[in-house]
């Protein structure tokens, strides 16, 4: 699995990955800044911190021969260790804000299946 934060270089016009060792409560690379004069925000120090944390988790999809099913590994998993084949990847990206001195957390989670 990976935790990653991730930030498009406008003038490259390419995305770039970091990856995170630390959860989100604990990852300071996690911050979510804004560039006014630019009208946007990244991970990238920027003039304006915002409130906002965000954090990708990549979690590997394996095929489970015996069941017929897929099955998303834990933490540390990969799908070589259990003899099994690679066929997608849950995507979690995780957002988590205070608002009112009220913590917030959304999580939007897919998963991606290569199909061919």
């Amino acid at each position: 699995f990976y935790r990653l934060t991730v930030n498009f270089d406008e003038s490259a016009n390419q995305w770039t990955a970091q990856t995170q060792a630390a959860g989100i409560d604990s990852c300071a690379a996690c911050q979510i800044y804004f560039d006014a004069a630019a009208g946007i925000y990244s991970h990238n120090l920027a003039p304006e911190v915002t409130p906002y944390k965000r954090l990708i988790t990549l979690r590997e999809i394996c095929w489970q021969e015996v069941l017929g099913e897929p099955a998303v590994l834990a933490a540390g998993q990969n799908c070589s260790d259990f003899g099994q084949e690679l066929v997608g990847w849950e995507v979690i990206s995780e957002v988590t804000w205070h608002e009112a001195s009220r913590p917030h957390n959304l999580k939007v989670i897919d998963r991606l299946y290569d199909w061919r």
